[in-house]
């Protein structure tokens, strides 16, 4: 489906610059908080404060699809034995923003759980945060 939103300019300077800092394109970091939002309006009249709200949102913006893609192409000619050296070197440097968003997300959810006194576990099942399925076949 295709949605097309009139925003001001300030508005649209500011998702910018908060996709900017999330790593993010500016539509994927849009489709991040509107999905959070209707999350949270799905909620049983459940107010959330300012510092969950800002914590959800940030949990909810990942890496973009087209580092996801490189990383699943990579990864399957790594087990076809047939990474060249450069692709080997991005590999590492995919697989290390990989991990560093993962941490990112972890200590944010771990917050989370402090602030609304859950198990971590809890608050994902509440979030629908699961593992990455495989793509393309992979089996990570």
């Amino acid at each position: 489906m295709t949605l097309t939103l009139n925003i001001d300019s300030a508005l649209e300077q500011r998702l910018r610059e908060q996709a900017a800092k999330q790593g993010v394109r500016p539509d994927s970091y849009v489709v991040a908080a509107i999905e959070e939002r209707l999350r949270l309006d799905s909620r049983p009249s459940a107010q959330l404060n300012h510092q969950e709200s800002e914590l959800l949102s940030q949990i909810g913006v990942g890496l973009p699809e087209e580092t996801w893609d490189r990383y699943d192409q990579l990864n399957t000619k790594q087990r076809d034995n047939a990474l060249t050296a450069d692709e080997h070197a991005e590999l590492e440097q995919l697989i290390n923003t990989v991990e560093v968003d993962h941490a990112r997300r972890i200590s944010q959810l771990v917050k989370l759980a402090q602030l609304r006194n859950v198990p971590i576990e809890s608050l994902m099942r509440e979030l629908g945060i699961a593992p990455r399925p495989p793509r393309n076949g992979n089996h990570e």
